[in-house]
């Protein structure tokens, strides 16, 4: 398994990603994600957390258990770098016996996107729409690594709209997901625009619906 790529290394240190899901463990991350970004507003913190966070599980979670067809579950064991905001995981032989997109979707965004969204005052649907973007980018990058029907099999999976694996409620995030032969700007702003603190020559994200 290498998912070095979305910042998923080999290693032992961090918070179990089951503690993520406590309030004060995020509160906690949120702050100090504020703290790295050079921004005193936690609403910025917690949708640009949320989305670096969808980098390190849900992408590399296509990557591995979508494309790869991988079946060893790193989730289980795996620790949160609250430092480098990055995962850490271990060798397992432990095979994850549930749909991924349940185990990581459901059972562990969900209940982190309604915290953030509640406590931070930030709509949810800006939150998924971070998670949505970072699927895509896998899904455009697997264009000539991966066969066409596999393409649009993971395509099809994501934009289900009450799906099995979130337990036939609405998918909030099936709206966005889009055909990597296709482009979308994005629907809400994840507030990127609005640091100070930038990436050098990015003053928008990639897809930002305000770009001019």
């Amino acid at each position: 398994m290498n998912l070095t790529m979305y910042g998923v290394n080999m290693g032992q240190k961090g918070i179990p990603l089951e503690k993520l899901v406590d309030h004060d463990t995020l509160t906690e991350i949120v702050k100090q994600y504020a703290e790295y970004l050079e921004t005193n507003s936690m609403a910025i913190s917690a949708s640009l957390f949320f989305k670096r966070y969808a980098v390190i599980t849900a992408a590399a979670a296509l990557d591995y258990y979508g494309f790869q067809k991988g079946t060893h579950n790193w989730l289980k064991d795996a620790n949160f770098d609250i430092n480098t905001f990055t995962i850490n995981v271990q060798k397992s032989n432990i095979q994850l016996e549930e749909d991924w997109r349940k185990v990581l979707f459901l059972d562990h965004l969900h209940p982190i996107c309604q915290f953030l969204a509640q406590e931070f005052k930030i709509p949810s649907k800006i939150l998924w729409e971070n998670v949505a973007v970072r699927l895509n980018r896998v899904l455009k990058r697997s264009v000539g690594h991966y066969a066409e029907d596999d393409i649009q099999l993971q395509v099809e999976a994501l934009q289900e709209k009450q799906p099995n694996w979130f337990q036939n409620q609405n998918n909030p995030f099936a709206a966005y997901i889009v055909h990597p032969n296709e482009e979308k700007v994005r629907t809400t702003c994840c507030r990127y625009y609005q640091l100070t603190k930038k990436e050098e020559g990015v003053p928008y994200c990639l897809v930002c619906p305000l770009k001019k």
